[in-house]
């Protein structure tokens, strides 16, 4: 005979067992066990998820250097940084200063998926600075260039530069590499 329309379970001699799936259980331990053990897979289940959330971004930053052979030093001089930001203005078609913020990987990601790619804003042609200075080192010091390696490596080291060298160093170096460079391609 059905209990509660469940033909899974069968009535028993006591009036507080069941036979159900899985054998004769009581009907009192089921919502015990469900109000003690559910909650503790879901707290473990929503911790392990904010680990993972924590943990990538942090994890493909450390992969990302590692796929780097060195690092780029910073120029030395910075004596002629207002002529180099003018130069870098022109070159970014920025109307402002050039402000570099130190990056965590967190922080990044953030950046990437709020920056609408079509108008970019101050603060993304800002790091466009990096940018040069990322794309021209990365250019010969990758030891998989493999697109995904690539990105993951450009990431990793644009934050690494924020947060090891200083605006002027920044603004001082992507200035003398975008001279140097007959066609730059780093408009809009």
């Amino acid at each position: 005979m059905p209990v509660d329309g469940h033909e899974s379970l069968r009535e028993t001699r006591s009036p507080n067992r069941f036979v159900g799936l899985v054998g004769p259980v009581k009907s009192g331990r089921v919502s015990n066990m469900a109000r003690t053990f559910l909650p503790k897979i879901a707290v473990v289940l929503l911790g392990a998820v904010a680990l993972l959330a924590a943990g990538i971004p942090l994890g493909l930053y450390w992969l990302g250097l590692s796929n780097i052979e060195g690092r780029p030093e910073p120029p030395t001089q910075t004596s002629h940084v207002i002529a180099d930001n003018q130069v870098l203005q022109r070159e970014l078609r920025m109307q402002g200063p050039i402000v570099i913020d130190a990056l965590n990987p967190w922080l990044f990601i953030v950046d990437a998926l709020r920056e609408a790619p079509r108008i970019p804003s101050e603060h993304a042609r800002s790091m466009r600075a990096v940018g040069i200075i990322v794309g021209n080192y990365n250019s010969s010091h990758l030891r998989n260039h493999r697109m995904i390696w690539w990105h993951v490596s450009d990431m990793s080291l644009t934050i690494w530069v924020t947060r090891h060298w200083t605006t002027d160093e920044i603004v001082t170096a992507a200035a003398a590499l975008s001279r140097s460079r007959p066609y730059p391609d780093f408009h809009n």
